[in-house]
């Protein structure tokens, strides 16, 4: 039985394969996505989750996080580019709108309880 796996992710090209992966392993389930800032924006993050999930043909509850307080963040644009993914050309699904991360984190926990990673 597939581990069901909810990832938490700021979303530069290393999450990308992270997650590509992870939909393609027998062994994980991957529940639910659920963007943060760091590699970039939190933004950007969010944007980034949707055009790979677009990309990659697959539908998984993609959830925006919250805003970092107001502190000086530094991202690593100057590893993955501006946008994160290396200035890969994705577009952002017509369709996108991302939930809440309090609806999807209970949503994943109610359903899966202690087996979610």
């Amino acid at each position: 039985m597939a581990t069901p796996v909810l990832i938490d992710t700021d979303m530069g090209i290393d999450d990308a394969v992270a997650i590509a992966l992870g939909l393609c392993a027998e062994q994980v389930s991957v529940v639910g996505i659920a963007s943060v800032a760091g590699n970039v924006s939190l933004e950007q993050a969010t944007c980034n989750a949707g055009r790979l999930l677009a990309a990659l043909g697959t539908r998984v509850p993609l959830a925006k996080g919250l805003s970092q307080p107001d502190v000086d963040l530094k991202d690593a644009s100057h590893v993955f580019g501006p946008d994160g993914l290396g200035n890969l050309d994705l577009s952002v699904p017509a369709d996108f709108e991302p939930g809440g991360y309090l609806d999807l984190y209970e949503e994943v926990i109610n359903t899966h309880g202690e087996s979610l990673t």
